[in-house]
């Protein structure tokens, strides 16, 4: 057996989606775009990690999180976000001690390691160009865009040239999880 390369995820709704494309259309051509089938808000990367792990991964997750209630997550604009010599277009969240709590639980929940300051956000371009001058952003919603997180995901990231691509391992509900029907 080998190892997956995962990390936990808040998937992003279809109708934020929606309007972070109608949005960032606006800001004109942009490097490196991700798919918005890979938009996510990362919760906990966990890097390779041996098959034979991941049945025990899902079983504490599923019941891990599910004392931890569901909230909601607000994002204002988008940005430039530079981090040593790279930069990235972001979604960037507002601040929320909810999501930072999801983020402690999870780490404990799995390999016990505390990342850096969980900051809600979502990717949208990794930037290669040097240097990067960008002088239409930040950009701002017309409204704050907000939705309520009532679950995550495991996620398995395969790496390729042109876009990692990414595949749902399992789903675990939040407290107060309200099924939506379609």
């Amino acid at each position: 057996m080998g190892a997956k390369r995962l990390f936990v995820a808040i998937p992003v709704p279809d109708i934020v989606k929606d309007e972070i494309r109608s949005v960032a259309e606006k800001l004109g051509e942009m490097d490196k775009i991700i798919p918005e089938q890979n938009w996510h808000i990362t919760v906990h990367f966990l890097g390779d990690t041996p098959e034979k792990e991941i049945p025990s991964l899902l079983e504490k997750l599923s019941h891990g999180v599910a004392d931890i209630p569901a909230f909601t997550l607000s994002f204002q604009d988008i940005i430039v976000k530079k981090s040593g010599f790279r930069a990235m277009i972001w979604v960037r969240g507002e601040p929320s001690q909810a999501f930072v709590k999801l983020v402690r639980k999870v780490e404990m929940l799995t390999d016990g390691k505390e990342q850096r300051k969980p900051i809600p956000h979502i990717t949208l371009s990794r930037i290669k160009k040097k240097p990067f001058e960008r002088k239409n952003l930040p950009v701002a919603f017309k409204s704050s865009l907000t939705w309520k997180v009532e679950h995550i995901e495991l996620w398995e990231s395969k790496l390729s040239r042109e876009n990692s691509l990414y595949t749902n391992l399992g789903s675990f509900k939040l407290k107060d999880y309200e099924p939506k029907y379609r």
